[in-house]
């Protein structure tokens, strides 16, 4: 999870500039992107969480694991804002049911002893590898070439592609 995390970070703190500084959005406009994203998580954890009892906390993270890589590659198709927030509601669906059993797994796999340690574990190293995630990206967007004329979207490319990799070699190792 933290490794998936760092990969997002390279892109993650990025989305909000390039919608205000580069698309020019307004201040509603992005709002309303961001928003739909919250939207799409509330409104579907619930389905998370019962599909979760019945399959498991390990298949709901495979599913939206090999999902969540597309979401910054949707942002290079179109800068429409009502496709932005299509984009962002299918993100919020994946990233509910990434959160929510990516969480619960720690419970299932902590022994009873030691849960607490692993939790505290989770946190940190999720935490730390956010962090480096977003330095990796900040430094990259100075030396990165533009991808159909942002370099921005650069990142949006290396995210996606090293979110799936991970996924493809850390997420099917995981029991």
């Amino acid at each position: 999870v933290a490794v998936f995390q760092c990969a997002v970070y390279i892109a993650s703190p990025f989305f909000a500039p390039y919608m205000l500084a580069d698309l020019h959005f307004t201040y509603i406009f992005f709002a309303l992107i961001f928003a739909s994203e919250f939207l799409a998580k509330v409104l579907i954890v619930t389905f998370w969480g019962k599909y979760a009892d019945k399959a498991g906390n390990l298949k709901v993270m495979r599913i939206v694991s090999f999902a969540i890589p597309f979401v910054p590659l949707l942002w290079l198709a179109s800068h429409n804002i009502f496709y932005l927030v299509l984009v962002q509601l299918f993100s919020g669906a994946c990233w509910a049911g990434f959160d929510l059993c990516s969480g619960n797994f720690i419970y299932e796999a902590a022994p009873l002893g030691k849960r607490l340690k692993y939790i505290a574990y989770h946190r940190a190293l999720t935490t730390a590898f956010m962090a480096i995630g977003a330095l990796i990206g900040a430094y990259l967007l100075g030396v990165v070439r533009p991808v159909l004329g942002y370099n921005i979207l650069a990142l949006f490319v290396l995210s996606g592609a090293l979110r799936l990799a991970v996924a493809m070699v850390m997420f099917p190792k995981l029991k």
